[in-house]
């Protein structure tokens, strides 16, 4: 902290308030939002600034606030990803807004042509818990295109467990395990 706040001292700038905020543990959450108001402050439109703010309003709870920030990304061409429309897509569908959800999910899914792009959508459906099937089905693909890859077998196996598949679970819980220890089954 001593180092961000040296270099505040000598230069504001909205990314030193970004990366300070990043920095503090999770339970300082009063300082990690200060410091990006004060980075927006600087720079309104920095995506950073705003991805970690959609973050923490989603960690807070405050999902309509979450909402706005996931927005104002959407509308800025350099942050409409496919990673910014699966969160946007995860705050509607915990808002209960399921059709909007879905459409979003799938421009991302549409959009999602690697392996690994197919596992992070899965990933961050099945941490957040909803569109659980749908996470699987971009699992299922992930594992496919790369099925000796240990990070795409563990997100099948939290899809699996949130569908409650439970023995396919531990098996592709188990295949991660030994493709990333080198022990084959």
């Amino acid at each position: 902290m001593k180092a961000f706040d040296g270099a505040l001292a000598i230069k504001q700038e909205s990314y030193i308030y970004v990366n300070r905020a990043q920095s503090r543990p999770r339970s300082d959450m009063p300082g990690k939002m200060a410091d990006i108001e004060a980075a927006l402050k600087i720079e309104p439109t920095n995506v950073d600034a705003l991805l970690v703010k959609a973050e923490l309003l989603v960690d807070q709870g405050k999902l309509p606030e979450a909402l706005a920030a996931y927005e104002s990304l959407s509308k800025n061409e350099d942050a409409n990803w496919t990673w910014t429309k699966a969160q946007r897509g995860i705050v509607l569908a915990k808002l209960g807004r399921t059709d909007e959800a879905r459409k979003l999910f799938a421009v991302a899914r549409s959009e999602s042509k690697s392996a690994q792009q197919l596992n992070n959508l899965c990933w961050a459906k099945a941490t957040a818990n909803v569109e659980i099937e749908t996470a699987l089905d971009d699992c299922r693909e992930a594992v496919r295109k790369e099925p000796d890859s240990g990070a795409y077998l563990d997100s099948l196996g939290l899809a699996l467990l949130r569908s409650g598949k439970l023995d396919e679970a531990i098996a592709a819980y188990d295949k991660a395990i030994a493709v990333r220890t080198g022990l084959r089954p």
